[in-house]
């Protein structure tokens, strides 16, 4: 409906211009100043009518131009509230594991608040990325576990043998 409005405005404008420059045109031509008093006054209304259909065509742009930007904020903050969501979601859910992985419950070495801290860096790189949002839960909670280097016992085997094989005078006791 805005279209049609904006092309109906459009064409009143054009039309009024048309009919203002024939009036300015004959007003020009007359001798008589009566008539040339009247299509004076003619010309003057038929201008004013211009710079309406002008003004409200203006309007309508700035309105939909408003509108726009506030459809946007609207995505853009219903997006910054979905990523807030899912990464406190996926935060829990490293954090309780963290924790369960703690070999001190006390964390008096700093472990789990080493692993809280890289995981907080992990979800900082995660959430600017485009396609956050579309990767399921599930997949980036295993993504930062293993960047973060929290291993499963079967994860953890191999790495420990990597480590053992390349230091073997390394007491390990």
């Amino acid at each position: 409906m805005a279209e049609r409005h904006a092309g109906v405005l459009k064409e009143l404008t054009e039309l009024g211009i048309a009919l203002a420059r024939d009036l300015q045109a004959t007003a020009l031509a007359a001798t008589d100043p009566d008539v040339k008093g009247r299509l004076s006054g003619d010309f003057h209304r038929v201008g004013r009518g211009v710079r309406q259909s002008m003004a409200l065509e203006a309007r309508l742009l700035r309105d939909k131009a408003r509108f726009e930007r506030e459809a946007e904020a609207e995505v853009e903050e219903a997006r910054k509230a979905a990523v807030k969501a899912k990464a406190a979601r996926a935060r829990a859910a490293v954090a309780r594991l963290a924790w369960t992985e703690a070999e001190d419950p006390d964390d008096e070495d700093g472990e789990v608040e080493l692993l809280l801290g890289r995981l907080e860096r992990q979800l900082e790189l995660a959430e600017v990325e485009d396609d956050f949002l579309d990767q399921p839960i599930e997949v980036l909670i295993e993504r930062i576990r293993r960047e973060i280097g929290l291993l499963t016992q079967e994860e953890a085997q191999p790495v420990i043998a990597r480590w053992r094989a390349a230091h073997p005078d390394a007491d390990t006791s």
